[in-house]
């Protein structure tokens, strides 16, 4: 079976991918790994005896490597390949007693769910989805934990409402979520419903970078088609070198949007016109935003191309 050494500060654990390896990540881990801040950010956090609850646990990237640097880790994980998987890796790591695996997928009641299982991207929202899985609330199974992280294709609504009680305890846990415009699209999901769901217990929130946390409100425009929060109950906790930094200039989120329309995947681009209509009325007339409307910019979809036409002229109309 293929796979590849994880290592990072105090740990070096192996993880079992699929042969052949059939999706980014998988790819990825049979060579050369570099997590992704999100999963940096609680590395960093973690000590011997730290207790995480990992929701959509894929091959372990985060699991693994918090067992083995003592962590007491709950991974909840729906995909029938992804849980064998990370079987075999538990066990050639010999971190049995560090971890215990929920074959179930995240829920707001107990159910069954029908589910596509496609390595990291598995969701319960595709449109094709010939898997049964059961789906349960994971406040049934999870008492107490210091750390969550929550990603699950755009179920991060239901795994929040089943673990109203975890986030309710009088220690709460800091919770690190992903929210993806491309996948909350396909179920018509507003983009800030997890982050108002969160504000709304109480916790406050900031967008995860490469070593640093940015103060976010539920609201925020959010540039990136993929973005990770951090909520937590008062300021969040910081793992050593990383540091709170200031709001993003004007011209850092020209950049991030400009990288994203020029995205390799054209489903992607359909969802940048998306960002465009909602950018601050400052940026819309950007340099950046009109170099993505010029004829020589790289091939956009056509309706990236005519949204940028149409609000650079609108910005800039006298």
């Amino acid at each position: 079976m293929p796979g590849g050494l994880l290592r990072g500060a105090g740990y070096e654990v192996h993880i079992e991918v699929p042969d052949p390896p059939d999706d980014w990540i998988a790819r990825v881990l049979n060579g050369t790994y570099i997590p992704d801040p999100p999963i940096q950010y609680l590395l960093g956090l973690v000590q011997p005896g730290t207790t995480l609850l990992d929701v959509g646990a894929h091959l372990g990237t985060l699991t693994l490597p918090a067992a083995a640097l003592g962590a007491q880790v709950t991974a909840v994980e729906a995909a029938t390949t992804n849980l064998a998987l990370l079987r075999r890796s538990i066990e050639r790591n010999g971190l049995a007693d560090h971890i215990t695996v929920l074959p179930v997928a995240a829920w707001d009641h107990p159910t069954t769910i029908s589910f596509a299982e496609n390595g990291p991207w598995g969701s319960a929202f595709a449109p094709d989805r010939p898997v049964t899985v059961e789906a349960r609330p994971l406040d049934e199974f999870v008492e107490r934990a210091e750390y969550v992280k929550i990603d699950v294709e755009g179920a991060e609504s239901e795994a929040l409402s089943g673990m109203r009680r975890l986030l309710d305890q009088p220690r709460p846990p800091h919770v690190v979520l992903e929210v993806n415009r491309f996948v909350l699209a396909g179920r018509s999901e507003p983009l800030n419903l997890t982050r108002t769901m969160l504000a709304d217990a109480g916790y406050s929130l900031h967008l995860i970078g490469p070593g640093w946390l940015l103060p976010a409100d539920p609201d925020d425009w959010q540039p990136e088609t993929v973005a990770d929060y951090v909520a937590s109950r008062g300021e969040p906790r910081l793992p050593a070198g990383w540091a709170l930094r200031s709001p993003r200039l004007l011209d850092e989120c020209a950049v991030i949007m400009a990288a994203e329309a020029r995205h390799s995947n054209a489903a992607i681009e359909h969802h940048v016109a998306e960002i465009m209509e909602q950018a601050p009325e400052e940026l819309r007339g950007h340099p950046l935003l009109r170099d993505l409307a010029e004829p020589a910019a790289p091939p956009l979809q056509p309706q990236v191309r005519a949204r940028s036409r149409r609000l650079w002229k609108k910005a800039n109309a006298s």
